[in-house]
């Protein structure tokens, strides 16, 4: 992302809001312009002529990367002759029109020839822009050519999320080297890539004896006239499709989910992003199937599988190990809190969480619908109880528990429990704050039991 354009968004947030502030208006960040998202697929639609990775740049409308009919830039004249980006990433990353440049990372190669074994013919790239920042180039070698490169100049993006526009691109001469079509002046890869060899190594580096000092013309072709095959290296014009989507932003959050406890196990914490409309539960209403797992036995599955068919949320994310206090054995073994990074878009803005309090019949802890921080580095703590889901009578009885109970918390009997819900112990009930440890059977309040609240949960936006 260029300096200069990531100085100039700063300067605009920092002055609206000091505007909104003295009129006496909550600032809320969505008010300033931010970042726009995009990917890009671009598809090598020829039979046989591979591209090296693409150069991809967001940019005003000031700036041109190339133009048919004028000289090319030495940034444009080194991907086309030697396959080298790095002048005109320099040169991008230079420019006060440019806000994002972005390069591929492998060569695009057509199906069929031997590199395609290696390289696929088609990449997605993500870049980014802002509003006012309109505009993308692209450019990649031809790389079986001397100076061949294909491209797009200043093409508008698309405005709306989801929306999505498909270009064409041709096959260009730089004007900046002879077409020899000798492997000796072409680049290495080309033989390799396409299965057609020489004793003639070929080069990456431009040869002044072949300097041209033309300007930018659509390409000839392929003529046949030493070593390249027009069945074999030629192509028809267009030589690359290109889609552009805008997408919604995409935010990072880093989640620390800590147990505050004295000595009650929770299960791999579940957490989700999603949009108001999504509950995953309500105290006062009958849990979920998939609540329902999680608080008798501990299963995860469930709903994990409800929440990824939601259209309403955006990302799930599940924890790997449980979180135990250090004071009981199990704390030996596993730490009492985790660090988890979940993401989420504009229109979810919303966190829950869930996680079984292992040592109860049908306890569980969580947060549902907490607002998601605004600005990258805000965060924002809450704090969640226990709750019973009122699905199964609470006997305490180790033998209608889960067996990690048992382990984890020192305390153990002869009954190994259960990881299945027993019909005979459905309760029909609806989520309530949790009584507590009565201590009636197995389980002992001094050990197993706790007061409010159980977890504390921090949210911090990272990106």
């Amino acid at each position: 992302m260029n300096f200069l354009f990531k100085r100039i968004a700063k300067l605009t947030v920092a002055l609206t809001a000091l505007l909104l502030l003295t009129a006496g208006i909550t600032y809320a960040e969505d008010t300033h312009p931010a970042a726009v998202t995009y990917e890009v697929t671009i598809t090598n639609l020829t039979a046989d002529q591979p591209f090296t990775p693409a150069l991809l740049a967001t940019h005003t409308g000031a700036f041109d990367l190339f133009t048919v009919g004028e000289a090319a830039s030495v940034g444009i004249q080194e991907i086309a002759e030697n396959g080298n980006l790095g002048p005109a990433v320099d040169a991008l990353n230079s420019s006060n029109q440019v806000f994002d440049v972005v390069t591929g990372d492998a060569p695009l190669v057509p199906a069929g020839l031997p590199g395609s074994a290696m390289f696929d013919d088609s990449v997605t790239l993500t870049i980014t822009s802002l509003p006012h920042v309109r505009y993308l180039s692209y450019a990649a070698m031809l790389i079986c050519t001397n100076d061949g490169f294909t491209g797009l100049d200043t093409f508008e993006l698309p405005r709306k999320v989801g929306q999505s526009i498909t270009v064409y691109g041709a096959g260009y001469d730089a004007g900046s080297e002879i077409n020899t079509e000798d492997f000796a002046d072409i680049v290495p890869p080309c033989q390799g890539l396409v299965g057609v060899a020489s004793d003639d190594a070929g080069s990456g580096m431009s040869n002044p004896a072949l300097a041209e000092g033309g300007v930018i013309a659509h390409h000839a072709g392929i003529q046949g006239g030493n070593d390249l095959v027009p069945a074999v290296h030629g192509w028809a014009d267009p030589v690359v499709e290109i889609t552009v989507t805008r997408i919604a932003p995409v935010r990072h959050y880093e989640v620390t989910i800590e147990n505050l406890t004295p000595g009650q196990a929770f299960t791999p914490p579940l957490l989700a992003t999603h949009s108001r409309s999504t509950d995953v539960f309500t105290v006062g209403e009958a849990a979920s199937f998939g609540v329902k797992e999680i608080a008798e036995n501990g299963n995860l599955a469930p709903l994990l599988e409800a929440l990824g068919n939601d259209s309403k949320v955006f990302d799930v994310v599940a924890g790997a190990a449980p979180l135990v206090p250090a004071s009981i054995p199990g704390g030996a073994m596993f730490d009492d809190s985790v660090t988890l990074t979940i993401t989420a878009d504009n229109g979810a803005q919303f966190l829950s969480l869930v996680s079984m309090l292992i040592c109860t019949n049908d306890g569980l802890t969580g947060l549902d619908s907490l607002q998601l921080p605004g600005g990258v580095g805000d965060s924002v703590t809450a704090y969640g109880a226990g709750y019973d889901a009122g699905s199964e009578i609470n006997t305490e009885d180790f033998a209608d528990i889960v067996p990690p109970c048992q382990g984890l918390s020192g305390v153990s009997s002869d009954d190994a429990g259960t990881g299945m819900s027993n019909p005979a112990l459905a309760e029909g009930g609806v989520i309530t704050m949790h009584a507590g440890i009565q201590g009636g059977d197995d389980l002992v309040l001094g050990i197993h039991g706790w007061s409010d609240p159980v977890v504390k949960v921090t949210v911090t936006r990272i990106d």
